[in-house]
């Protein structure tokens, strides 16, 4: 009962990020009717959808070509684990810190980094110095909807120093004919998904084009590319801010008309939730992901390794979290096969999350007799459902080496001595 009760806290306290961090816009006068057609956002309060312009209404129908904006996972091992901003709740998977990390929480920052790079012309800060660069000039603010210790929600608007030069940012919006208008122009934009749906929290994307009816989108919290989440539908986009500022070369130049903004964007009826903690479920009642695991590598001990009989010695092995979720607490990795190597039968295995790498150490001993050995080994999920490749080690015994040694020089030489 204790262990529910606290997962309800924990749910109640990381829900309240969808109405934390409000804008506080209303309506522009004389705002009437909604535009025929125009997809609804979740989340918009009693079905009101904001009026399109009339030149942008027609693009809703129409693909955009992607934009060409780079790409950042807020999972990068470079920076996956630094703590986000100078947020202190331990909400994080990176079993070694105590604080809230990039690789959990760092979508909206991460998903700035990529505009920012976009607009310098393919690089800028990666999310990485783009964290360090909002903490040492305080371009973070106080969340207390999720976390009260520290300053963890990334500014809007953030320190110029910490943008390119003549980057500016024109606020959010919920009217998607004006995310068509400004992907039509070359403008992305940092959209907010996933409100209102059950299970998961509000995560910010980067919008750069259109494909059948849904925007193509860079989601920073899919690590490799092609990355997993590569478009949403119009109904997921709760809403967007938008940015406008010089625009690549290669991309002004296939855009005659590039630059042209609305005049009277459509402002919101209601603030936009900010993002948070990343597309992450967070129902006890939703179903999770099989965990899912591939070998990379031997730091220690590779195969056809040989080693004297009764010797110790560390097996390592490194691998990846290929799947959805983290690996659940309780997973281990288990002997299943050959010979007995290992001082236990199981040891414990480091969290990992989707795409991060792990280093699994098994301490062994050699057996007495000679010969050539192989043990094998599986990562096994708490209920018992073993997953991922079987890894093992081979090596060849040799028989042990006495550690007693005559000196035969030394004797020989007494012996002269002595005659």
């Amino acid at each position: 009962m204790a262990r529910w009760a606290a997962r309800v806290k924990r749910v109640a306290l990381l829900l309240g990020l969808i109405w934390a961090g409000t804008f506080g816009l209303q309506p522009t006068a004389g705002a009437a009717a909604p535009a025929a057609g125009l997809p609804q956002a979740l989340g918009v309060q009693g079905g009101v959808a904001w009026p399109a312009a009339p030149e942008a209404a027609a693009l809703l129908a129409a693909d955009l070509a992607a934009l060409p904006v780079p790409y950042y996972s807020q999972r990068d091992q470079r920076w996956g684990c630094s703590q986000l901003g100078t947020c202190g709740c331990n909400l994080n998977g990176c079993t070694t810190e105590s604080f809230t990390t990039m690789a959990d929480a760092g979508c909206y920052p991460t998903s700035q980094a990529m505009i920012f790079a976009y607009y310098a012309g393919g690089s800028f800060l990666d999310p990485g110095a783009y964290n360090e660069c909002l903490r040492a000039n305080q371009g973070y603010t106080a969340f207390p909807a999720a976390c009260s210790s520290g300053a963890c929600g990334a500014l809007d608007d953030p320190p110029a120093g910490c943008r390119p030069a003549g980057l500016q940012y024109l606020g959010p919006s919920l009217d998607k004919a004006v995310l068509d208008e400004d992907l039509h122009n070359g403008h992305p934009a940092i959209a907010v998904v996933g409100v209102g749906v059950p299970g998961r929290l509000p995560h910010a994307v980067v919008v750069v084009g259109k494909r059948g009816g849904n925007y193509v989108v860079n989601d920073p919290f899919y690590g490799a590319a092609p990355h997993s989440r590569s478009e949403v539908s119009p109904g997921e986009i709760y809403g967007f801010h938008r940015w406008t500022g010089p625009l690549p070369g290669s991309v002004a130049a296939a855009l005659p008309q590039a630059g042209a903004l609305p005049q009277q964007p459509a402002a919101p009826p209601q603030g936009i939730p900010r993002p948070f903690a990343g597309d992450q479920a967070v129902s006890a009642s939703a179903p999770s992901a099989a965990p899912r695991a591939a070998y990379a590598g031997d730091p220690t001990v590779p195969d056809g390794t040989t080693l004297p009989a009764g010797r110790a010695f560390a097996k390592a092995w490194t691998v990846i979290n290929r799947g959805e979720a983290a690996w659940p607490v309780g997973t281990r990795l288990e002997h299943v096969s050959g010979a007995p190597l290992g001082e236990r039968e199981a040891v414990p295995v480091p969290a990992a999350r989707p795409g991060q790498a792990a280093t699994l150490v098994v301490p062994m001993r050699t057996p007495k007799s000679p010969g050539a050995v192989r043990s094998d080994w599986r990562l096994v999920a708490p209920d018992g459902t073993p997953f991922g490749p079987t890894l093992y080690v081979e090596i060849t015994v040799t028989p042990r080496v006495s550690r007693f040694q005559n000196n035969w020089s030394m004797f020989e030489q007494a012996c002269r001595h002595g005659g």
